[in-house]
């Protein structure tokens, strides 16, 4: 859920932004900040900053917790380190919202993954024909999450590259993520991906 920040702390967190990246790409008055709380962690927020100065507009996330800034490079070993640095407490309440923020943040060779859960999870959605938006609103449920011994097992649509399966997601108790028996069930969507930043 967004938070609104004052204009005060949109500033605090600027500077700490710089801070912590060790340049000083955001300058006052030529950005915007959207915080959204992260209910899988105990007390931080995924802070996106949209730089105005850069050309073209540039948004970068980061992770905030205690004061502190934390950035992915696209690995999984880096959302695992800040796992580990922040402390994840993962249950069946917010362990869907945990693989969307870990899949948007993890980038591989066909870009990245997205847990679909309704359709307007897809990118570029809104340009589906009236045909295919039925067809797919026809195949995509809600996740299904089954617990088990330390871990959860979400059974849903995931979308990589151009293409929407049916598959299981494992997420361990530490907050590692696999993806297994998948079942491609629709190709070649009109999806544009977006680029690595």
């Amino acid at each position: 859920m967004s938070v609104e920040l004052s204009q005060t702390e949109q500033q605090k967190l600027m500077e700490q932004i710089n801070r912590a990246v060790g340049i000083k790409p955001y300058h006052e008055g030529q950005f915007a900040v959207d915080r959204n709380d992260l209910s899988f962690y105990a007390k931080a927020s995924l802070i996106k900053i949209t730089n105005f100065a850069a050309a073209p507009t540039v948004t970068k996330s980061y992770i905030y917790s205690d004061d502190k800034v934390f950035q992915t490079d696209g690995s999984p070993e880096s959302v695992d380190d800040i796992n580990e640095k922040i402390g994840l407490a993962l249950n069946e309440k917010n362990v869907v919202d945990y693989v969307s923020f870990f899949f948007s943040q993890v980038v591989s060779e066909e870009g990245r993954f997205h847990l679909i859960t309704r359709i307007e999870d897809l990118p570029n959605h809104k340009s589906f024909g009236d045909g295919l938006t039925a067809n797919l609103e026809g195949i995509i449920t809600p996740p299904e999450i089954k617990a088990e011994d330390d871990s959860f097992v979400l059974y849903g649509y995931v979308l990589y590259g151009t293409t929407l399966y049916k598959t299981a997601v494992i997420v361990s108790a530490s907050g590692e993520v696999d993806v297994d028996d998948d079942e491609a069930v629709y190709e070649d969507l009109p999806v544009q991906q977006p680029k690595r930043r």
